[in-house]
């Protein structure tokens, strides 16, 4: 018993990301490490992550992030500064309170924004028999309900590679969407900005819309009881 899982051991040994070859028991501690680092960040630090590190988040959702039948129900942009009329617009159209106008959420001002929306033209998939592999999409209902379950597993999966590259994420679904529609064509559905996270939490944030300090959000709601969502029989 001990030489097999010796022998497991040495054959589990790999190299990763950082040149430093490990075993079964560091992936778990990378993996404890990556859990208890991610966190939602709503202001991000002023510096840009190379380039080449969005890259590889973008290599690894193409290689790796499973799609149902892999026909990829979703558009995904990522954007950079370039376009800042866009941003602007994208940061309005995430009012938090209609009864507070001019009220924002900051993790759309992240030096690059992931913007996830329905894809509206997917290309043909037919089985052996020259069939549709999936005539139920003719339902608009039932492919946007696909579509939302691509971009909940993409996202995280966005969330787990940043944090492996050492970029912090924020999540956005406070989404006014009018404004992108009739100006720019499409329907955001997700944000999630991208960058580092400051050594700590900012409790302020420059507002470029209101053009002053705003007092940041902060993730203090709770779980249910996990009693109350999970249940298994084993």
């Amino acid at each position: 018993m001990v030489h097999r899982q010796t022998r497991w051991t040495a054959q589990s040994k790999r190299t990763g990301h950082t040149g430093q070859t490990f075993g079964p028991i560091n992936i778990l501690m990378q993996w404890a490490d990556i859990l208890e680092n991610k966190k939602q960040t709503f202001v991000f630090d002023k510096t840009i992550p190379e380039k080449s590190l969005i890259d590889k988040i973008v290599d690894e959702i193409h290689r790796k992030c499973p799609s149902k039948q892999n026909r990829v129900l979703y558009d995904l942009k990522i954007l950079d500064w370039s376009d800042e009329e866009l941003r602007l617009d994208l940061y309005r159209a995430t009012e938090r309170d209609p009864s507070r106008p001019g009220i924002y959420n900051p993790q759309v001002l992240a030096p690059y924004l992931f913007v996830w929306s329905e894809r509206s033209k997917i290309e043909p998939s037919q089985n052996a028999f020259g069939q549709d592999n999936n005539p139920e999409y003719k339902d608009p209902k039932i492919k946007r309900q696909v579509a939302y379950m691509e971009m909940g597993i993409c996202s995280m999966f966005v969330v787990l590679s940043a944090q492996d590259k050492g970029l912090s994420s924020g999540f956005c679904k406070c989404i006014h969407p009018a404004i992108i529609e009739e100006k720019y064509g499409f329907t955001p559905d997700l944000f999630m900005g991208i960058g580092y996270a400051p050594a700590l939490p900012k409790r302020m944030y420059y507002c470029p819309v209101n053009q002053r300090n705003i007092t940041a959000p902060t993730a203090s709601e709770i779980k249910p009881e996990v009693d109350s969502y999970i249940s298994y029989s084993v």
